[in-house]
């Protein structure tokens, strides 16, 4: 990509109420709360193991699954 190809915005500026932009806000740090939750609880109660019966193994190299 070369330096400077997005000079001009091509999408139009996006004009919110301090009260929605705080509800966006809200609503992005509610699912990040969720997914690091949803992290932890596989991390560390799960000891990484995956749900097989909901993820498939497709692709592996040099043994490495």
């Amino acid at each position: 990509m070369t330096k400077g190809r997005f000079d001009v915005n091509p999408f139009p500026d996006v004009s919110v109420s301090e009260e929605e932009r705080q509800q966006l806000i809200d609503l992005v740090n509610g699912y990040l709360l969720n997914y690091f939750h949803e992290y932890e609880e596989f991390a560390i109660d799960d000891k990484h193991k995956v749900n097989e019966q909901r993820w498939k193994h497709v692709k592996s190299k040099d043994n490495l699954h």
